[in-house]
C-alpha cells in the first residue's frame, strides 16, 4: 500500500492538533509501518501491537515498554504503562491501524476525540 502526500500530512497534522500526542505510526493490517514520526520508531513492534488488538491479549510492548490494555474495541484500543511512561492508542483508519504515543502526564482519552477524527479521514483517503 501506498501512501499519498495527503494521507501523510493528515498523519503529521495530528501533532500539531494536539500537543499531548508525542508520536505516531500508520500500520496496515498485520502490523508493517506505512508511515511514521521521526520522533518514533515502532517497526519491530507493529505486528505484535496488531496482534495484541486483534486476540485481545490485555497488554502490548513497544520499544521494550510493557502497557496494559484498558479498552479494547474493534475502533481503537487503549493501553497504558503502569510505570508510568506514557500511554500507547490505537485507532481505526478503515483497513489500517493509527498508533499514538501520549504524554505520561495527562489521561490518554484527553487526546481521543482529535485523533479519532483524524483516523476516520486518513481511513477514508486510503
Amino acid at each position: 500500500m501506498s501512501l499519498s502526500d495527503e494521507v501523510v500530512q493528515m498523519l503529521e497534522s495530528i501533532l500539531d492538533i494536539n500537543e499531548n500526542i508525542f508520536g505516531l505510526a500508520l500500520l496496515d493490517a498485520s502490523g508493517k509501518v506505512l508511515a511514521q514520526t521521526p520522533s518514533w520508531d515502532i517497526r519491530r513492534d507493529g505486528p505484535g501491537f496488531v496482534n495484541s488488538w486483534d486476540n485481545n491479549t490485555g497488554s502490548v510492548t513497544i520499544q521494550g515498554i510493557r502497557y496494559i490494555t484498558v479498552e479494547n474495541t474493534p475502533e481503537r484500543l487503549i493501553n497504558t504503562s503502569p510505570s508510568g511512561k506514557g500511554h500507547v492508542m490505537g485507532l481505526a483508519a478503515g483497513d489500517a491501524k493509527l498508533v499514538a504515543y501520549i504524554n505520561p502526564a495527562i489521561g490518554p482519552t484527553q487526546v481521543l476525540n482529535d485523533a479519532f477524527l483524524v483516523a476516520m479521514q486518513i481511513g477514508k483517503a486510503i
